[in-house]
């Protein structure tokens, strides 16, 4: 019973280690923050906004300058973007067009619901 547990972990073992010896094409590199799609600017407001919050108490207390906040960083963000070439979809597109898509990647980044929730005055 002993020889057969050894031969199992022993053969089990030439399974594992090649799968750890294996490499990563080079070619393609794997990026943790992509500021080219319209979700990686969605991340990068909501980032920007976090710590400006944690800088400004006045914002991190109302989350309607929060949202203010947002919908400018996410307006700057786009234009950004489009000028310097990061994000492809805004490439040919008008400036109006490039206003609208900052405005929603800013209330996507703060949330429509905070938005709503503060305008009502409703507290939970």
């Amino acid at each position: 019973m002993k020889k057969y547990l050894l031969v199992m972990v022993v053969g089990l073992l030439f399974v594992v280690l090649p799968t750890f010896a294996q490499s990563a094409d080079s070619a393609e590199s794997i990026s943790a923050f992509d500021v080219t799609t319209f979700a990686g600017i969605t991340a990068a407001i909501s980032l920007v906004v976090t710590q400006i919050a944690k800088l400004i108490p006045l914002i991190a207390e109302k989350t309607l300058y929060k949202v203010l906040c947002s919908l400018v960083i996410g307006v700057a963000c786009c234009f950004l973007s489009q000028k310097l070439g990061f994000a492809e979809f805004l490439d040919n597109m008008p400036w109006w067009q490039v206003l609208l898509h900052g405005v929603a990647a800013g209330l996507t980044a703060a949330g429509a619901f905070d938005l709503f929730k503060s305008l009502s005055g409703k507290k939970e």
